[in-house]
């Protein structure tokens, strides 16, 4: 009888065999003895082979990965697809004829694929090439099981049960069991304190081992395991391999049946013909396969970025060094290991060393004894710096000796600032007999209002009222369920609303923007000084609000302006005094919306009665050319102005593309883009905000230098002279947006803004009965309220997006992808249908390889700058203001305009710049600005002046107003 026959036989006799507890010692064994068959028949019989073509590939690269399935299932289309590489096939059944290998290149790694001939059915039995297909894939790191999507269940079963029967493991652990022979002293077990063995005892262990003829070894047990499990023990040669389930051809099937494959574990749903999700296959192979860049560097200089060493999980520094050359080995003395991998990091030694310092810093700042403390700071400093290690990163951190002796001095001044500054402001006015006078409601700017899950179905219940944005949950979830978080965050692209099974609202009280997180203040520093004068709840609302929605769902969903209208209400009723209505940023736009609501609502006069004044911080009145690249593009400034390795990482955690979508989702933040036109940001010969000296026009606010294959660092000059540049002036930069982006956006912007420039008094007057127009000041009036003042306090002096360079990715350009034509806005073309080739959005990106430090205008990473307060040009924050309000069409009642300009003069030891900082956001904790709030909350608003410092009179005087 051959083997296979005495396998069937003993097959046979355990499906006729009833499992019950009698029964389990007779079948373990009869699973032992099938077992040892099964290695027989993989092992050639000596005397009978006949020599024939092997599979045997050389092994290279960082790791191999097999591709195995049935005949005919995509195997070789996927390895050409995705790795160049044609595999030799015939036309019949087998179509592979034999082991074929690619390179897949990724993430720095070169990972070898091999295309192995289809299994069939008894290839475990040497069946086909069966045993020559196995025998490679043991060698293998990751195993890629293809499929047919149209008959998954049944293939994917009996290629597992042939993988099962040859000892390929898959998606299993090795058994934690140590088997130990030796050559006496019987059979000893020994088990882990405290495991109980369920599955398998200590006579069925000696009954297997008998059955193998060993008797005499130690056997450590340190896990319950089965008898399946402990056969494999005993073997010793069984391979234990990841594997991911690829289940291609998924264009032949349904939308329904592709889902459900999709949410098996450790599945992949795939097109290899139409090359469907192949780019997330890659990822998946990356992260099974779990490989690691490890990057050298010299001593005194940066890492090389350039040429990583790829290791998998559990490399040693051995391993490293043959990857550096096969001699080092011999010569190797020590290594400094950064990152959280290492035993003894000196990365995260480092982040120690600086939370460490900024201990000592508060320590000192809050110590009562602040000359003891200084000498102890001293002396934190003088040792994390020099353990540290930080001089290895080409840094030289040396405290000078007069630095030393002059450190308190310097600091002295800013210790009793740091005590004292929450309130001491308000102390002060308190002490000069300021009180309580009006009411005051506080309207947050754009993403400072925290945002709750409310959803309490599925997975997502875990979060229920956790803060998915502005809070330290927020970070955890964008970096633990980054996938989770964007789904709630992001809204449905028709409806404006919470997608289905979503539920996202904004946190309520002075709570939801005093703090965006621990210890980064918004709110904060006002609200204390309020409290300082005499200030409580009772006389304090924050209206915060879910500043993702358009301005009219903010009603029709959270009926925000029918609360906000109440409030106003109230703080009369209870008070007999008008409210202060103070806003920051886009608040600014949000209180000019509430005011034609209102308007339209009840009438003029109820803003008469209930508002005092607003006062406005720096408000977001014209737009911010940086929602522009934002919403266009995923990137700003922020974001392309760090370190190659930093954007790298952030593209591949969450890309310019995914950012855009994102971004373009919140209807909200596309009240940010900037109005007027041409006739407030200029054209390609000119912008009112260009200095005299200007060798690029902010004009053209976006630009595209034609580079080709140019892949260096130019300069401005270089961009705009020596290629031909592509420009787009504002009128031009929105239609291109939008014959780029899908038409739910393209809906939804033309549903609820406009970005235009009207200087007729009566479409004004008439515009006030469209909600379109509402957040356009160009476009509307100011309310009927004679006796209401408007404050506009904002920053100038630091560096501000102004308009940009833009590059398309590998320069190509192409046209929609709806198929549609355009004609150029700027080139006047003669014929209407003459197609011109835009940079697809998708492609478009800020170059930040175009910079001009000494020009003007200043060119950073590809980002023009112009005068602002780090976020809002100058035009945004201060042409209404100091001219258009001036005029009657725009200001029909001839409300009081006062404007106050802040310098930014931040104070260098601050990282958020201190009492005199103008920054978009830390304005709100300026001295003067609270100042500012609280003498007009308190009734003293006659001591606010007017204080222009900036060139915006200039800037504004050259705009065509008439």
């Amino acid at each position: 009888m051959g083997v296979v026959e005495k396998m069937k036989e003993i097959e046979q006799e355990m499906a006729r065999t009833q499992k019950n507890k009698a029964t389990e010692y007779h079948i373990g064994l009869l699973r032992a003895k099938l077992a040892k068959l099964r290695m027989q028949l993989l092992e050639p019989d000596k005397k009978n082979s006949k020599p024939g073509e092997g599979f045997d590939v050389m092994k290279s690269g960082n790791a191999r990965v097999v591709l195995i399935g049935f005949p005919s299932v995509g195997k070789s289309t996927l390895l050409s697809t995705i790795t160049e590489t044609e595999s030799a096939t015939a036309a019949y059944e087998y179509t592979t004829l034999t082991a074929i290998p690619g390179v897949l290149e990724y993430e720095g790694a070169r990972i070898q694929l091999l295309d192995l001939p289809g299994i069939i059915e008894g290839a475990a039995q040497g069946r086909g090439r069966g045993r020559q297909v196995v025998s490679v894939a043991k060698t293998a790191d990751l195993v890629l099981m293809m499929l047919d999507a149209t008959k998954p269940a049944q293939q994917r079963q009996l290629l597992e049960k042939e993988l099962e029967d040859v000892g390929v493991r898959l998606n299993q652990q090795k058994p934690d069991v140590i088997l130990k022979r030796k050559n006496g002293g019987g059979i000893v077990v020994t088990k882990a304190m405290g495991l109980t063995l369920t599955k398998i005892d200590e006579k069925m262990i000696r009954s297997i081992l008998q059955g193998y003829k060993i008797h005499n070894c130690d056997i450590m047990m340190r896990q319950d395991i089965t008898v399946d499990q402990f056969i494999d023990v005993v073997l010793g040669n069984r391979k234990y391999v990841p594997c991911l389930y690829v289940y291609n051809k998924i264009d032949r099937i349904s939308m329904e049946e592709m889902d459900k494959l999709a949410h098996q574990p450790q599945s992949v749903v795939i097109s290899a013909e139409l090359r469907l999700n192949l780019d997330y296959l890659i990822e998946r192979i990356w992260e099974d396969l779990d490989l690691h860049r490890i990057y050298t560097k010299k001593r005194g200089e940066h890492p090389d970025l350039s040429d990583p060493i790829v290791v998998r999980r559990g490399a040693t520094i051995e391993h490293v060094c043959h990857g550096v050359h096969r001699a080092l080995v011999d010569k190797f003395a020590y290594a400094l290991v950064y990152g959280k991998s290492s035993k003894f990091p000196s990365l995260w030694k480092i982040v120690a060393g600086v939370l460490t310092l900024s201990v000592a810093v508060v320590a000192w700042l809050v110590s009562r004894d602040p000359e003891w403390q200084t000498d102890a700071l001293l002396k934190a400093l003088d040792y994390k710096l020099s353990d540290l290690g930080l001089d290895t990163l080409k840094y030289n951190f040396v405290l000078p000796k007069d630095i030393r002796l002059q450190l308190g001095n310097i600091l002295s001044s800013s210790h009793n600032w740091f005590e004292t500054l929450d309130f001491k402001i308000g102390r002060e006015l308190a002490e000069a007999g300021a009180k309580p006078e009006h009411p005051v409601i506080l309207l947050p700017g754009i993403i400072s209002t925290g945002l709750e899950s409310w959803t309490s179905k599925g997975h997502s219940a875990k979060y229920f009222r956790e803060r998915l944005w502005a809070g330290n949950s927020m970070i955890k979830m964008v970096l633990f369920d980054k996938d989770r978080w964007v789904r709630h965050l992001k809204l449905d692209p028709k409806t404006g609303l919470d997608p289905s099974g979503v539920h996202v609202r904004a946190a309520k009280g002075l709570d939801a923007a005093s703090y965006f997180a621990a210890g980064y203040w918004i709110w904060s520093k006002i609200i204390q000084n309020l409290a300082a004068v005499g200030y409580d709840i009772n006389k304090i609302y924050l209206a915060s609000y879910d500043w993702r929605l358009s301005m009219y769902n903010l009603e029709i969903r959270d009926h925000f302006y029918s609360e906000l209208k109440s409030r106003f209400e109230l703080n009369l009723a209870v008070t007999g005094k008008k409210t202060v209505f103070v806003s920051h940023s886009m608040g600014a736009t949000v209180a000019l919306y509430f005011f034609k609501w209102i308007e339209e609502e009840v009438g003029s006069e109820w803003i008469e009665k209930h508002v005092e004044s607003l006062v406005s911080i720096s408000g977001t009145w014209l737009g911010v050319p940086k929602a522009v690249a934002a919403l266009f593009t995923g990137e700003m400034r922020d974001t392309v102005e760090v370190p190659r390795i930093i954007e790298y990482l952030l593209e591949h955690f969450f890309s310019s593309h995914e950012r855009a979508n994102l971004f373009r989702s919140w209807a909200g933040s596309s009240s940010l883009l900037i109005k007027g036109g041409d006739l407030v940001w200029g054209n390609e010969h000119g912008a009112p905000d260009d200095h005299a000296n200007a060798s690029v026009t902010q004009g053209n606010l976006l630009e595209y230098a034609a580079r080709g294959n140019v892949s260096e660092d130019l300069d401005v000059t270089e961009a705009s002279q020596s290629v031909q540049s592509r420009k787009f002036t504002t009128d031009a930069t929105l239609p291109l947006i939008l014959q780029h982006t899908p038409i739910e956006y393209q809906n939804m912007i033309a549903t609820n803004y406009s970005f235009g420039f009207e200087k007729d008094a009566k479409q004004i007057q008439r515009n006030n009965k469209d909600p379109r127009k509402w957040t356009n000041p160009l476009e509307v009036q100011l309310p009927n309220a004679p006796s209401m003042k408007i404050y506009c306090i904002y920053g100038w002096g630091k560096s501000t997006e102004r308009s940009y360079w833009m590059r398309a990715v590998d320069a190509k350009y192409s046209v929609d992808t709806d198929g549609m034509n355009f004609t150029d806005p700027l080139d006047n073309a003669n014929s209407a249908n003459q197609t011109v080739y835009f940079p697809q959005m998708e492609e478009s990106r800020i170059d930040s390889r175009i910079n001009f430090e000494n020009g003007e205008p200043v060119v950073n990473s590809g980002c023009r700058m112009g005068e602002g307060d780090g976020t809002v040009a100058l035009l945004s924050l201060g042409a209404m203001c100091v001219e258009g309000w001036k005029r009657k069409r725009y200001n029909p009642a001839g409300i009081e305009i006062i404007t106050h300009e802040v310098k930014h003069e931040p104070d260098v030891l601050d990282i958020r710049g201190g009492p005199s900082t103008a920054d978009h956001v830390d304005i709100l904790g300026n001295a003067a600005v609270n100042e500012m709030i609280l003498n007009v909350a308190t009734g003293r608003g006659h001591l606010v002046k007017e204080h222009i410092g900036s060139p915006i009179r200039e800037f504004a005087d050259n705009i065509a107003w008439d």
